[in-house]
């Protein structure tokens, strides 16, 4: 049976941010108390990565200590469950990817589907792991998702590039050391049409070079979610975090303070 692509491939935690923030009656004094946040994948990959970086300016800049968790497993459920189950006081926030908003949006009952160029690269990534063959499969992760459609790798900085590859290395180490526990599973089978049920303040993170697919998910939190908040990151594709990090942190920095 061959292997799901969609667990491999990058899903940054710059395209989607969901923060539990307190209202507006106790965001004078907000924090009062030490923030945790649960980032739901093991250390060491992507968005544990990101997720530490942020927390430590977060942690700088609100004078409280921040607390990073890992709770990886179940595709990122078991992280999120434990941040549904959480007070919405801002004081547990969830760091996790864009596989959670794709898993929300990317249905056919949603009239949405990936396109036919992002399914074949998923095939060709899926063949190149069939095979054996890390490498090639980085390299299409690295083509389709930070390259994007409209640039070439020489166009994109190669000091990205390369630190981006090492960690998708890594992710595609932890899924094939994982097996099938490394499945995405969906926490609820309907929240593609639940999004007008999001009652915690929503940021959502995308660059303007990424997939046609990533800037339509990105259309549909902002528009379906009450209040979101959206920004597009400019000579960026999928990693902008990586690619445009000053421009990135501020943004975060802003929404969560």
């Amino acid at each position: 049976m061959p292997r799901s692509h969609a667990r491999c491939r990058i899903f940054p935690l710059a395209t989607l941010v969901l923060a539990g923030l307190a209202g507006p009656a106790s965001a004078q004094t907000y924090p009062t108390q030490n923030i945790t946040v649960i980032v739901a994948f093991p250390a060491g990959g992507l968005a544990d990565i990101i997720a530490r970086l942020v927390s430590s300016k977060l942690e700088a800049r609100l004078k409280h200590s921040v607390v990073v968790e890992n709770r990886g497993g179940a595709g990122g459920n078991i992280a999120a469950k434990a941040v549904f189950s959480a007070a919405p006081d801002g004081y547990t926030l969830l760091a996790t990817t864009t596989g959670l908003a794709v898993n929300m949006t990317a249905s056919k009952n949603r009239g949405f589907e990936m396109s036919d160029e992002t399914k074949a690269g998923w095939e060709e990534e899926e063949a190149a792991l069939e095979r054996g063959d890390v490498d090639a499969a980085v390299e299409v992760n690295m083509r389709m998702w930070v390259d994007g459609p409209s640039r070439s790798p020489e166009e994109v900085d190669p000091e990205v590039r390369a630190k981006v590859a090492e960690m998708q290395r890594r992710a595609i180490e932890i899924y094939l050391e994982a097996g099938e526990e490394g499945d995405h599973q969906p926490l609820l089978e309907d929240w593609g049409e639940r999004l007008g049920e999001i009652s915690v303040p929503t940021l959502v993170v995308v660059g303007d070079l990424d997939r046609p697919e990533m800037l339509q998910i990105a259309d549909k939190l902002e528009s379906e979610i009450p209040g979101a908040r959206r920004e597009t990151i400019h000579g960026a594709a999928h990693v902008p975090s990586m690619e445009r990090p000053e421009e990135f942190d501020r943004i975060v920095l802003e929404f969560l303070s």
